[in-house]
């Protein structure tokens, strides 16, 4: 079997009639169109809800002590809680409000960016990495169930996109690891950096905190099974993400914040409801994403363009190898893992801030695999 280097340097863009590339630079222009108005809509951005307590905290305690209080009384997103009194302390909050939401959505460009730039390995000119990037960015925010919570409330933004933005850059150098990364030196840069991210996202919520075990979690069991040269990176980062699960997870805010749950007036089904129930919510939400022509326009583009070198990987002497297959299970598998934890926790689906994680899962899994369910 061919390695995802080798295969890579026979990966060449075909070239673009004139036409192409006209409508290419117009898709370039259109994209950037429309990020670049959801960039400017922060402009409109003000403080609401939750932004009024940890600013008053923040000014009240000061950093660190305020760290300790959001802690041991609210939960372990140790993470969000620093980042959140951070900003409330850098100024007027309804000054420094719109920075956020406008740096996070180039953030979420910039990280699409380069995890494209990673996979494509080296073979994909920078022009095509951005406009790649553009493109999965404006489907992730056609798909998230609310653009408002998502990027512009920094409550919601903090918690969820900030760590899926992290998540991405960390896609990409784990993939860097895995298949162009040479010298000693470059590898212990990733490891430093990869951990650093890690224990970023594993602090910021607990749904990010699963899907990142998961991810680190295979990796290390395949890294060792294959005996290959990395295996001591992934186990290093595994176990950096459950000494940073343990400590946000095992916080006595978490507990008082649960204990909370039974004071809520709102009212929730019974447990054998809430059970009877999941199931079918998880699959309207894949049948509602499922529905985006857009995700189906761009899956036959990507199908057509990396035919060759898909080719290559998925095959040996001419027969599909089957055990591709193990990857849209573990994907299927992991979006109904990520959302039985709302149903878990408060017997009902997770809130729609928190589904942009899964959503993530099922933009960047969704594409290989289709591939390998056609194939297969």
């Amino acid at each position: 079997m061919n390695s995802p280097a080798s295969a890579a340097h026979r990966f060449a863009l075909p070239p673009l009639s004139g036409v192409e590339r006209l409508l290419t630079h117009a898709l370039a222009v259109v994209v950037t169109a429309i990020i670049g108005l959801f960039i400017a809509l922060a402009v409109f951005n003000a403080p609401a809800a939750d932004d009024f307590c940890f600013a008053a905290k923040a000014r009240q305690l000061g950093f660190w002590d305020a760290q300790a209080f959001w802690y041991e009384h609210w939960a372990g997103r140790y993470t969000l809680n620093a980042t959140w009194t951070a900003l409330m302390q850098a100024g007027d909050p309804f000054q420094v409000y719109p920075y956020p939401p406008a740096l996070l959505l180039a953030g979420t460009w910039l990280s699409f960016s380069f995890l494209t730039a990673k996979i494509a390995q080296g073979q994909l000119p920078l022009f095509y990495s951005a406009l790649t990037g553009g493109v999965v960015t404006v489907l992730f925010i056609a798909g998230v169930p609310d653009p408002a919570q998502t990027f512009y409330w920094v409550g919601g933004s903090f918690t969820y996109q900030l760590p899926n933005t992290l998540l991405v850059v960390l896609l990409g150098l784990l993939l860097w690891r895995e298949t162009t990364a040479t010298g000693r030196r470059l590898c212990i840069t990733l490891l430093a950096v990869s951990s650093g991210l890690v224990i970023a996202i594993v602090g910021s919520n607990e749904i990010s905190l699963l899907l990142t075990g998961m991810i680190l979690s295979g990796g290390a069991v395949y890294a060792l099974f294959m005996r290959r040269d990395s295996r001591g990176f992934w186990t290093v980062l595994l176990v950096i993400a459950l000494a940073a699960g343990l400590v946000s997870i095992l916080a006595p805010g978490n507990v008082q914040r649960h204990a909370s749950l039974a004071q809520d007036p709102m009212p929730r089904p019974a447990t054998w409801l809430a059970a009877v129930l999941y199931l079918p919510w998880v699959a309207l939400r894949l049948l509602y994403w499922l529905s985006s022509l857009g995700w189906w326009a761009s899956a036959l583009i990507l199908l057509v363009v990396t035919a060759p070198v898909a080719g290559t990987w998925l095959y040996r002497d001419g027969k599909f190898n089957r055990r591709f297959l193990l990857w849209p299970a573990l994907w299927i598998g992991a979006i109904v893992a990520l959302n039985a934890i709302g149903f878990l926790i408060n017997r009902y689906p997770l809130p729609e801030r928190a589904e942009s994680v899964v959503y993530l899962l099922f933009l960047l899994g969704g594409y290989p695999s289709l591939k390998e369910s056609m194939d297969g």
